[in-house]
This record gives C-alpha cells, structure tokens and sequence, in this order.
C-alpha cells in the first residue's frame, strides 16, 4: 500500500470510528434528535483533519525504516567494492542449488574468475586503480551473464559465477563470452592513460551424487589454475580434453 492510499486508509477508519463513537455518545446523553446531524457532522470533522496530519508523520518515518531495513538486508549480501553478490551469498546460493539439483538431476555449472597479473596493475597504477579494474570487469562479466546467473566477489581479484540448470557446452559459451569481452576492455585512467586486463577462467560442474560445494569449487579452481599454467587469458577444464571448444 501506498502512502497516499495508507493516509486515506487511516483517516476513513478514524472517521468511520469517530462517528460511530460520537452518535453512540449523542445516544446515551438523548442528545435531542434536531442536534443529532450536527453531532454526527462534527463527529466526522474533526477526524477528517486531524488524523492525516498526526498519521503523516508517523507513516513517513514508517516508510524510511521500511527503505532502510530493505537497504541494509541488500548491503549484507552485496560487496561494497563492486556491487555484485558477495561470497557469503554465493555459498548460500551454491548450497540451495546443489540441493535442487541433486533432486532434479539437472546440470549445475560454477566458473572461476581471476584477473590474470592483478598485482602488477596495483604495483603500476595503485591501489585506485586497482579497484576501478575490479569494478569494470564486475561490470563487464553482469553484461555477459544471463539475468539468472549469479555473479559474485570470491575474495581479492576472483569472481564466481554460478549457473544453475547449464550444461557443460552452455556453461563454455558463457565463460568465452566474458573472457573475450575482458580482454577487449580499456579502462580509461585519463585522456591519455588506459589499462587493459585479461582474465583466466576455470570452469567445474557438479558431479551425481555430489553435495559439499567445496567439491565443486575445489574443481573449478582446479580449471583455473590449470588455465593460469597454460598461459592465461583462456578457459579450462580441470581435464582440458572435455572441453567442447578450444580456448581462443
């Protein structure tokens, strides 16, 4: 409900109360019946301005802690750094997820996102910079990702995406999609300044039967690491010769 429509809402029950008080009141006084209107008529008044002006305040502070409550709930599950869903949410989500699909037996694919020589553009540029690095390609994989997947901050310069009901061919698209878009990004420091990043990514899917989520980021980090080895800017299997493309 609206404020407006909680304000009409409040002061039609005062009313409606006020008059049912007052010709209750009139009745057991024998308020002669040539008064009665009147009584009545005041009955419904004095309710009719009063009661928007006492509500008004108390449902506007009503309202903020309202917005404020749902801001709060949504800041503990998004990083401050890049807005995007933060690993405590991401494992809830994982868990959920591992559970639907042990009982559907539908696909769950998880990828792992790292920016390839993060330390050097922190070490070149600073710690800023950094940040504004990491905020671009949050950015950049959001674009990417389908509206169901969930994007979230691992920790450092890793990202997560987890995509439920995706197969393996589904899932490499994805993952191919962001690295190709990353690798293309400039990240304009000045007019004369801009950085450019690529990102290693490993991509792990849940096994039948499967339950701990540690098993499957264990894989998926175990993909990344191979793709770091291989030379970075690509995607990995943990057992390359699965893939359904090549890396480009």
């Amino acid at each position: 409900m609206g404020r407006a429509r909680a304000l009409a809402a409040i002061t039609l029950f005062s009313i409606a109360v006020s008059v049912v008080f007052t010709g209750l009141l009139m009745l057991a006084m024998h308020v002669p019946h040539d008064r009665f209107a009147g009584g009545i008529f005041i009955g419904a008044l004095v309710p009719l301005i009063v009661a928007p002006a006492a509500s008004y305040g108390y449902l506007v502070l009503l309202y903020e802690l309202k917005h404020a409550h749902a801001r709060l709930a949504e800041s503990a599950v998004r990083d401050s750094l890049t807005g995007i869903y933060n690993r405590s949410y991401l494992m809830e989500r994982l868990e959920l997820e591992i559970v639907k699909a042990s009982r559907t037996a539908a696909p769950l694919a998880l990828l792992m996102i790292d920016v390839d020589r993060f330390k050097g553009i922190n070490d070149a540029h600073g710690h800023p910079t950094g940040d504004l690095v990491l905020r671009e390609i949050a950015r950049t994989c959001a674009v990417c990702l389908r509206p169901y997947d969930v994007l979230a901050r691992f920790g450092g310069e890793e990202f997560a995406v987890l995509m439920a009901e995706t197969s393996l061919t589904v899932a490499w698209e994805v993952a191919e999609r962001v690295r190709r878009q990353v690798s293309v990004l400039r990240i304009a420091l000045d007019a004369q300044l801009t950085v450019d990043t690529t990102v290693s990514i490993g991509l792990g899917l849940l096994e039948a039967g499967e339950r701990a989520p540690a098993a499957l980021i264990a894989r998926a980090d175990a993909a990344l690491y191979e793709a770091k080895r291989n030379g970075r800017n690509r995607c990995a299997l943990s057992s390359e010769e699965h893939a359904p493309v090549p890396s480009q």
